[in-house]
């Protein structure tokens, strides 16, 4: 049985999550944004947890930062797509360079396992993981799903229009990503782990998706019109 269990970030409260599998010690983080990771830390020694993987759903510094900390203690992988990979290289677009929180860098921990190159799919303790591309908050963003579990970054965040101002993001590209994940679930039966605040189910944002690719469509073409 999957257990998830959440840590908000700091000093930006964005998500983290532990993944793991009832009567096993191995787990998954998702999004380790606090550098110190003391809470993280503290919950794997309660547990007696050891992490096998990082996964990144995307570049930005408040879901990476604490990897390096990780990596010092555990032997964890990182997993993440070829482009946030690149991108998180770079203090322009792991957001080091527009934040007061951190100082500037413009090196992070590099992927171990970039996701092309295992055809964007995991067998981890026979649970099957599945990653998807989705272009958009970022040029590197990912989701994936475990069972009817959809981890899904800052694609959508309940109540709040996705970013789409930040380097690398794009309109276009969000609402392909947008129209894929809602031909893609079940809304009722997918509970969805987003990148800030609590989890939900894909049928409590339908509307709101609509409404987004509404909006971006419009704003797309409003841009379009101005530029003639």
């Amino acid at each position: 049985m999957i257990q998830i269990e959440r840590i908000i970030n700091r000093p930006v409260s964005s998500n983290c999550y532990v993944i793991s599998i009832e009567n096993s010690k191995s787990c998954i983080i998702v999004d380790p944004g606090t550098e110190d990771c003391k809470e993280l830390f503290e919950f794997l020694k309660i547990k007696s947890l050891y992490p096998d993987y990082i996964v990144f759903t995307h570049e930005h510094v408040d879901h990476i930062i604490g990897t390096e900390n990780i990596q010092k203690h555990y032997r964890a992988k990182i997993i993440c797509s070829s482009s946030c990979g690149v991108a998180m290289q770079s203090s322009k677009f792991n957001l080091t360079r527009m934040t007061e929180q951190w100082d500037e860098r413009s090196s992070m921990p590099e992927a171990d396992i970039v996701l092309e190159d295992i055809c964007y799919h995991l067998t981890w303790n026979g649970c099957n993981i599945q990653f998807y591309k989705a272009e958009g908050h970022s040029k590197g963003s990912i989701y994936f799903t475990i069972d009817n579990n959809l981890f899904i970054g800052d694609t959508i965040i309940k109540g709040f229009r996705t970013t789409t101002v930040l380097p690398g993001a794009s309109k276009e590209n969000l609402i392909i990503t947008l129209n894929k994940i809602l031909q893609q679930f079940d809304f009722s039966k997918t509970l969805v782990y987003s990148g800030h605040y609590d989890p939900f189910f894909l049928s409590e944002v339908i509307d709101e998706i609509d409404k987004q690719i509404s909006f971006f469509k419009n704003k797309i073409l409003q841009n379009r019109n101005i530029s003639l």
